[in-house]
Formats: structure tokens, sequence, C-alpha cells
């Protein structure tokens, strides 16, 4: 028995444990799918931001392509593009521009200086946005103010000729500035406390 317990052991001991995989370590980006290399600049006070690409895609006339875009509290400043580089900054791959530099962009007296590809410095000027103006309140101007005689000879005063009944506002006549118009043998409507634009009649109407 004490043989066949230590065979038993023995047997154990040769064996090795089968391995366990390990869970792979996540895939680091492929080339394609790395960062696409754009720089993303912000102020040291936060009033500015930029974002620089890198690879433009051409989408129309080469001094067109915008290469860059700034914005100032959050709103957008200005857009530059390829035509605002110096001559020789630019690359053609393809249907892409290359033209940005290694290298942090640097801000100085209010412009960005940017590195090229090609060497040098572009310098960017800070523009900020224009204000827009403040929205006016504008009042819808007042309607005319008419008077009118009805079939009773009573004078009628109202603003605008939608108060009028239909079959009067041929005959209505508009209050001018110095003063009604009474045509003659007109009475005023008692119920009209509509105040008169002149306490002086200007005489009969013709």
């Amino acid at each position: 028995m004490r043989r066949f317990v230590l065979a038993l052991l023995a047997l154990g001991a040769c064996r090795q444990p089968t391995p366990v995989a390990s869970p792979l370590p996540p895939l680091a980006p492929a080339p394609a799918e790395d960062a696409s290399g754009d720089v993303r600049w912000n102020s040291a006070d936060g009033q500015w931001r930029a974002t620089l690409w890198r690879e433009p895609e051409i989408d129309g006339p080469i001094p067109r392509v915008a290469i860059a875009a700034f914005f100032h509290r959050g709103a957008p400043s200005r857009v530059v593009t390829a035509g605002e580089l110096p001559a020789g900054a630019l690359n053609i791959v393809s249907d892409r521009l290359e033209w940005l530099g290694q290298g942090a962009p640097l801000e100085r007296s209010g412009a960005l200086e940017v590195p090229l590809r090609g060497g040098g410095w572009a310098r960017f000027e800070f523009v900020q946005p224009e204000a827009k103006p403040a929205a006016v309140e504008t009042k819808p101007p007042s309607p005319p103010q008419l008077f009118y005689l009805d079939d009773e000879g009573t004078l009628h005063v109202v603003d605008g000729p939608g108060n009028i009944p239909p079959r009067y506002r041929k005959s209505a006549v508009e209050v001018s500035a110095r003063g009604r118009r009474r045509p003659c043998g007109a009475r005023a409507n008692p119920r009209d406390r509509r105040p008169m634009v002149s306490r002086t009649w200007s005489g009969c109407a013709s």
C-alpha cells in the first residue's frame, strides 16, 4: 500500500500543469488609426484656442484649403487658409497638403507663431470675433387716427381703418397733425373719449 501511494505521488510530480492563456493586452493603434497629428493649442490665459491641421485634405483650390482655425472664448474667430502661408511652405502629397513642422507653436505679441515643415515660422494674428450689434427693439407703427360720420351725423374717432364699419371707410378722413377736420353739421360722439389732437377745429370738410 505504501508503495502504491509513493508511486501516485511520483506520477503527480512528473506532470506539469497545463498553462492557462492570459488575456492579451489591448493592441496598440495601427499607424493609420493613430492620432492624426493635428495640433490643438490653448493660450495660457484660456482666452484663445487654435486647431492646426497637419495634413489637410485638398477639397478645392489650394489657396482656399483651411489649415487652421482660431477661437476666442469659444467663439469662432478666424480660419487660416493655405494661401496665407509664405511661398515654398507647402508640399502636396496625393490629395493632402503638408505644411506644419515639428515643435510647439509660440504665442508672441498678439499672434501665434507656428513652425513650418520647410523651415522658418508662420505668424497668425489673433483676430477677435466681430461683436454682434445689440438687438434694437422696434415697435410697430401705430395705426393712423381716423374719423368718420355715421348715418345719424355722429362723429367717431378711431385708430386705424380696421375699427371703421365697412360702409363708412371710404368717407373716413385721417386726423392731421394740425387738428381734426370736422365735417359740417357733425356732432361729436359722447362715447368717444379720445383726446383730440388739437382743441381747435380747422374748419368744415370740403
